[in-house]
């Protein structure tokens, strides 16, 4: 008689709700019943609609090799370029933000320093870096230069355009509506290529070990 009432007891337990509290659940709060709610509020739900972007190389290694005596050059390699914009008003630029030679970290000044040969006549010679469509070769009219031709500083290029943007003179460098990556995942993405341009004779000195890094930033009101 004694194993009924405890088998009983143990089969009220759960058919009344209790086994919470027979397993220790002890935080369970009103009167057991046959079906029961709780209510949680959820207090930061967001829209982002914001700026997103990813480039990374089409195939390999992006690197860049200009000889003595050539004119210019431009990588076999491409660079993909992932986005989505935020807004119509939205922008993609590039810019050096940072070199490397044999592993330990140059200023943009030293950079420029390594690149270029002045060597006081008021005439400068170097290499000077640039970003281009992805075409088979050089041309003023599809690259846009990554530096002065003087060698005095680095400077940024508009890569394109969300659609909206109004940039006077400016042209972006890749003549593409970006309205098709609006709020838009799945949008076309767009390559780019590193290029170079023999300025009088080139650098004085010869490297192999040159890294930099470059910065493609998206920007535009959400």
């Amino acid at each position: 008689m004694k194993k009924e009432v405890m088998a009983l007891a143990l089969a009220l337990a759960v058919a009344g709700g209790m086994i919470g509290t027979a397993l220790g659940q002890d935080n369970l709060q009103g009167t057991p019943t046959a079906s029961a709610s709780d209510t949680q509020t959820v207090a930061d739900i967001n829209f982002l609609p914001g700026n997103r972007i990813d480039v990374s190389p089409s195939n390999g290694n992006v690197d860049l090799t200009l000889q003595s005596g050539l004119e210019s050059v431009v990588d076999d390699e491409a660079m993909s370029i992932d986005f989505v914009f935020g807004s119509l008003s939205g922008s993609i630029s590039a810019e050096i933000v940072d070199a490397r030679r044999g592993g330990t970290s140059r200023s943009l000044e030293q950079l420029l320093d390594l690149l270029s040969d002045d060597d006081g006549s008021g005439d400068v010679d170097g290499m000077q870096l640039f970003l281009c469509e992805d075409v088979a070769s050089f041309s003023d009219g599809n690259c846009q230069a990554l530096m002065a031709d003087d060698f005095s500083a680095v400077q940024s290029v508009q890569v394109l355009d969300a659609g909206d943007v109004v940039l006077g003179d400016a042209s972006p460098l890749l003549g593409f509506d970006g309205s098709d990556n609006y709020r838009k995942e799945g949008g076309p993405a767009q390559s780019l290529k590193l290029g170079a341009k023999t300025i009088g004779n080139g650098p004085s000195e010869a490297f192999d070990d040159l890294a930099i890094d470059l910065v493609f930033t998206i920007t535009g009101s959400n």
